[in-house]
């Protein structure tokens, strides 16, 4: 549904247990798991009234999803420690915009989110022909640890 692999969501699960802990995951997990059945079925109610008034008008609806655009804005507070962290790293921070709300469309709903951009040859991206050298994932990974290392959570 989200085309997430497996380091994405590897990265997802460490964050959920920075930010909620275990003993919250399986709230959050029936939380979730609600807001997307809840999206599901609002979808499919659109979908049939659609098809429902074609019909009554002697016509017929075809309805195909060819893309999602939907997005999540990266919370700043967040944000801000992930660029100290690239900075530590000696790397230049450049801010992104990003269309690939999967990642964190799931998440958004029930925390704040932030994205870590490693450079991908061709600046390929989701996609088969995906590659990164095993220095820019040293580099990833480095920023990922001192992000982890030095979070504050956000004061309530």
């Amino acid at each position: 549904m989200f085309n997430l692999g497996m380091g994405e969501i590897t990265v997802i699960l460490i964050l959920i247990l920075l930010f909620v802990g275990p003993k919250k995951l399986p709230d959050l997990a029936s939380g979730l798991g609600r807001a997307i059945r809840q999206i599901r079925k609002t979808t499919a109610d659109v979908k049939n009234e659609i098809v429902g008034i074609a019909r009554e008008r002697g016509m017929e609806a075809k309805i195909e999803s060819l893309q999602d655009f939907g997005s999540s804005a990266c919370a700043p507070w967040l944000m801000r420690q992930l660029e100290r962290a690239v900075e530590a790293r000696g790397v230049r921070v450049r801010r992104l915009p990003s269309g690939a709300g999967h990642d964190g469309m799931a998440i958004k709903a029930i925390a704040d989110i932030a994205m870590l951009f490693v450079r991908c040859k061709g600046g390929v991206s989701h996609n088969p022909a995906e590659s990164i050298t095993e220095e820019d994932a040293a580099v990833g990974a480095a920023v990922l640890f001192d992000f982890i290392h030095e979070f504050k959570p956000v004061s309530a």
